[in-house]
């Protein structure tokens, strides 16, 4: 109480936040499946899978599944909440 947050809390704020933001934008599944990041469903304007190639040149959208698929390579080991939140708010829009 009036004093920093501890790491893991804020960290728990984030995930929270990050998950409120794919609630706003339609998402239900964000997940590693075989290697890849699974977000879905997602769909994407034709500027915005232009955007996704240039951001992950490997990442894969797939419209007939509304799946967005990321290697896991591609993620960073670092912030990956705040990649992920950063990521889905240059590339979706408010459901």
């Amino acid at each position: 109480y009036g004093g920093p947050v501890p790491a893991p809390v804020e960290t728990l704020f984030r995930v929270a936040r990050l998950r409120q933001l794919m609630r706003s934008r339609g998402i239900t599944e964000a997940a590693t499946v075989a290697g890849k990041l699974r977000i879905r469903p997602v769909e994407l304007e034709d500027s915005k899978e232009v955007r996704l190639k240039r951001l992950i040149p490997t990442a894969e959208w797939k419209p007939a599944t509304a799946a967005l698929l990321i290697p896991e390579r591609a993620v960073p080991e670092g912030d990956v909440v705040g990649w992920v939140t950063d990521l889905l708010q240059q590339l979706t829009s408010p459901a």
